[in-house]
């Protein structure tokens, strides 16, 4: 219980009539936070409930996004959920301001989820939810953005985006896979060479020809700071169609396939750049599953 400090004759003990007057505002104000304080407390949602808060509480929200919802729900039904510090929050009138895709979510998989809830947040508050600049996976993973390039790109090759594959997924990808980017791929700042589309083909190839290590990462090196009189003939074929092509789209599906012909010694003589054969192609992404498991 707080108290107000003694007064003597209309002033606090050894103050000035001014000084009284601001601490007793001071304390009237603080009383009063700590009276308006909103309570956070760990819950177990069931699929019942969650459906009934959608329908009772959930007034002028976002417009739901089902694939918001079903990517949830998947985490929730593989024992993939995590409690973190984004739970559901209800207004002071009992409103639901924040966290509709978890109770939708949770009522989809039909699981009791415990999750963090939040009670008598002011009206006011619901303007600033959500409006802050999102985190990337680079964020995330707490990982430079070459790397999460690097990963995205792996991820496209599988057909799916980085945002598809779960946490332990990505994080058996990062073990496996960030010492080698690191050494032969990490700090190269020509946009297209250090991209993940052409840095995947090349740490993959460095896997694939362990015997070849010396002539790839040289080749990527002369490619990369255009040292013509270092390359093979497929160096120059290279460097040929890249100027030539005016649109060439560094996260285009194909650049990955023909950088694993480029770099593969038994192509070394060529003078023309082509993608990579199927049965390579399927090696490629035989590899990048191998990865992402334990």
């Amino acid at each position: 219980m707080i108290s107000l400090p003694r007064v003597t004759s209309g002033l606090i003990h050894g103050l000035t009539v001014r000084q009284s007057f601001l601490t007793v505002c001071l304390f009237y104000i603080f009383k009063g936070v700590l009276e308006m304080a909103v309570e956070t407390k760990l819950q177990v949602i069931t699929p019942e409930e969650a459906t009934r808060i959608i329908e009772e509480s959930n007034h002028e929200n976002r417009t739901i996004r089902q694939k918001n919802v079903l990517y949830l729900s998947d985490l929730i039904k593989k024992g993939e959920w995590v409690v973190t510090h984004q739970g559901i929050a209800f207004d002071v009138n009992g409103r639901l301001i924040d966290g509709q895709h978890r109770l939708l979510a949770i009522a989809k998989s039909g699981i009791d989820t415990p999750i963090l809830v939040t009670r008598d947040i002011e009206p006011d508050a619901f303007i600033a939810i959500d409006t802050h600049a999102k985190r990337n996976q680079a964020d995330i993973y707490r990982i430079s953005k070459p790397y999460a390039a690097f990963i995205s790109s792996l991820c496209r090759s599988l057909n799916r985006s980085f945002s598809k594959f779960n946490h332990k997924e990505i994080t058996n990808l990062i073990r496996k896979t960030k010492d080698d980017f690191e050494t032969y791929a990490l700090n190269h700042n020509v946009r297209f060479f250090s991209s993940g589309a052409v840095t995947s083909a090349l740490i993959y190839s460095i896997y694939k020809h362990s015997e070849s290590v010396a002539y790839i990462t040289a080749l990527y090196e002369n490619l990369r700071l255009a040292n013509y009189l270092e390359m093979p003939a497929i160096g120059h074929a290279f460097h040929k169609s890249l100027s030539m092509t005016r649109d060439f789209q560094v996260k285009s599906a194909v650049i990955p396939y023909q950088m694993l012909y480029v770099f593969d010694p038994e192509n070394e003589d060529s003078t023309k750049v082509r993608s990579c054969s199927n049965e390579v192609m399927g090696s490629f992404k035989a590899w990048i599953l191998e990865l992402i498991k334990e």
